[in-house]
């Protein structure tokens, strides 16, 4: 052991210790500024430290990290070293290859590949793992997840738009669709994504399979959120290819805003080199090679998830009519398991309900009503979720006294809770702000269609009530 040499009332080999489990690189750096003693012993072993922190930093999943971002830092554009178009699908040494000392760049674009990894890994934790967020991926499952999410980064670097965007003489990508393209451009481009996945073994092709049908139905909800659940466009497959960052970004955004703010956007790019970006190249492998889906699409990297059989509490309550038409019980057991809402998810509800979607839910004319549809239009383009539904749980009717919060709730069950309570929340609200409703309460409530043309007669009268006459 080294004892005392330089000083410190400690070991020193046990500052080393200690150095090698900080969480970070800021934290490793601002470890070793403390004192002239802990720097010295830094300085003995430099490229093991930073090595162990990177671990600290990446996981298991290391060495795809360096591998991915070694090769962005090799073919950026202000690289020093020329660009060799021999290695473009090569990149640099392969994942067990990656033993050289970490560079301080290296050390800054690992922070920014494992940051963007690990909001990935949380977002498809509490969406596909627990709904409630108190069981993480395990090691195991993180370690698979990200393995997968990096070589899906690397792929998208090596192949996608942004690096046709960069050497556009070097790719088909940005030809226009009525220019001519070479078809022999185009196979070889598909060859060489296809090599490159081919590497690797067939369960890792399952766990990268995955990460993209994630980020896929990523981008397919927050296509829902415009277009409605009908949309059935392949943008959402398209988009995948500008990478995980940008996947990243639009979830973010709650938009796709994002992939429109890039120089290489879909709208430049000629159709028969994005098309089938990867769902080509693992098909043709796939089939080469006879593997066998899993009955559960994330079964490659889950070993288990947390209230997959979870029920809607609808099926514990009958206080609703029995009409299959108007009885969102019907749809229940379809809908349940991961598809279920409540007070630990209701923040996912902003890529969940469409935008707008929510004016449709509330009772009669209210939307209309001269005094307040601006206020409730603003209101409820995008709510905080959390928040309102806390609050409408607070106001339940006596028909839902069994109700909590923390129950689970199929989307139909929660969008007709919403309904049934929205006029009662946003009377209280009015009355919070200090500009409670008329006493007097209109006859004909929420459906009144006076209220929706007669300025004078809705502010008036209450119509943030039950309907007494009428339909």
């Amino acid at each position: 052991m080294m004892r005392q040499l330089t000083g410190l009332p400690i070991d020193d080999d046990l500052v080393v210790r200690i150095l090698f489990f900080c969480p970070d690189f800021s934290t490793l750096q601002a470890f070793i500024l403390t004192s002239k003693a802990i720097h010295q012993v830094y300085q003995r072993y430099p490229k093991s430290i930073v090595r162990a922190v990177a671990y600290n930093v990446a996981g298991p999943a290391l060495p795809q990290a360096l591998r991915l971002v070694r090769y962005k830092l090799k073919h950026a554009p202000d690289a020093e070293a020329p660009l060799d178009e021999e290695s473009d699908s090569d990149d640099p040494p392969g994942e067990s290859g990656q033993k050289d000392p970490l560079t301080k760049e290296e050390t800054k674009a690992l922070l920014r590949v494992a940051r963007t990894a690990g909001r990935l890994e949380h977002i498809f934790s509490w969406m596909e793992k627990d709904k409630t967020r108190k069981h993480a991926l395990s090691p195991e499952e993180s370690w698979r997840f990200r393995r997968a999410i990096y070589r899906v980064m690397l792929y998208c670097e090596i192949f996608g738009p942004e690096r046709a965007y960069e050497h556009p003489d070097e790719s088909p990508f940005f030809a226009q669709e009525d220019d001519e393209v070479d078809i022999d451009d185009i196979r070889a481009l598909r060859r060489k994504r296809k090599v490159f996945l081919d590497a690797f073994n067939a369960l890792e092709l399952l766990e990268l399979h995955s990460v993209l049908i994630f980020l896929e139905s990523l981008l397919e909800r927050i296509h829902a959120l415009y277009h409605g659940p009908s949309y059935t466009g392949n943008e959402h497959k398209e988009i995948v290819s500008m990478g995980p960052d940008v996947v990243l970004e639009c979830y973010d955004a709650f938009s796709l805003m994002p992939t429109y703010t890039k120089p290489w956007n879909l709208d430049n790019l000629h159709p028969e080199a994005i098309a089938d970006f990867f769902s080509g190249p693992l098909e043709l492998i796939f089939d080469d090679r006879k593997v066998k889906q899993p009955e559960r699409q994330y079964q490659p990297i889950l070993d288990e998830v947390f209230g997959e059989d979870d029920q809607c509490l609808y099926l514990f309550f009958t206080s609703f009519s029995s009409d299959n038409t108007d009885n969102p019980g019907q749809h229940c057991k379809q809908l349940g398991g991961m598809s279920l809402w409540g007070s630990s998810n209701w923040e996912r509800l902003n890529i969940s309900i469409r935008r707008q979607g929510l004016l449709e839910l509330v009772k009669g004319r209210l939307i209309y009503n001269q005094a307040h549809m601006m206020q409730i239009r603003d209101f409820l383009t995008c709510p905080d979720y959390p928040k309102l539904f806390n609050e409408l749980f607070d106001l339940k009717l006596p028909e839902y006294a069994d109700w909590d919060k923390d129950d689970w709730l199929c989307m139909a069950c929660l969008k007709k809770f919403f309904g049934d309570h929205f006029h009662i929340w946003f009377k209280e609200l009015k009355r919070l702000e200090g500009n409670p409703e008329p006493s007097e309460d209109c006859w004909y409530g929420y459906n009144c269609r006076t209220q929706t043309h007669k300025l004078a007669h809705a502010t008036k009268l209450n119509h943030l009530c039950e309907p007494t006459r009428g339909d």
